[in-house]
């Protein structure tokens, strides 16, 4: 499986229309690490990604947009990310926080129905 995995992200990254992200180690709530075992997460998801992709990874998605606003920023920073994502909800790209490490974005899961996507079109991007 690991193999599997491999060659995908190999193959992926050579696909210009695609961007590698890293989303951590073992899939942990950031919210609940320490800044070590943060750090851990982070870092060596981006290095074993960028061994993999032979490309700079400069993004990170926090496993189910869970953030810890103390030390997040800090990390991810020291790990060489650009930007990283959780799941405040919205379009604006970061109007909860104003930093490019807690960036909004729109959370779909498996639940998600036409009535979902339809309320997410009619929305008017807040300002």
């Amino acid at each position: 499986k690991m193999i599997s995995l491999y060659l995908d992200v190999e193959a992926l990254s050579k696909n210009p229309l695609v961007t590698i992200s890293s989303h951590s180690v073992s899939h942990t709530d950031n919210s609940k690490l320490s800044e070590e075992e943060e750090t851990h997460e982070m870092c060596d998801s981006r290095n074993t990604l960028e061994g993999i992709a032979r490309q700079k990874i400069e993004t990170y998605i926090y496993p189910s947009g869970k953030v810890n606003p103390e030390i997040d920023e800090i990390t991810a920073k020291k790990c060489g990310y650009m930007l990283a994502w959780s799941t405040s909800f919205g379009s604006d790209y970061n109007g909860n926080t104003g930093s490019l490490y807690d960036l909004n974005r729109i959370r779909i899961t498996s639940s998600a129905d036409s009535r979902f996507f339809d309320t997410i079109l009619e929305r008017k991007p807040t300002k």
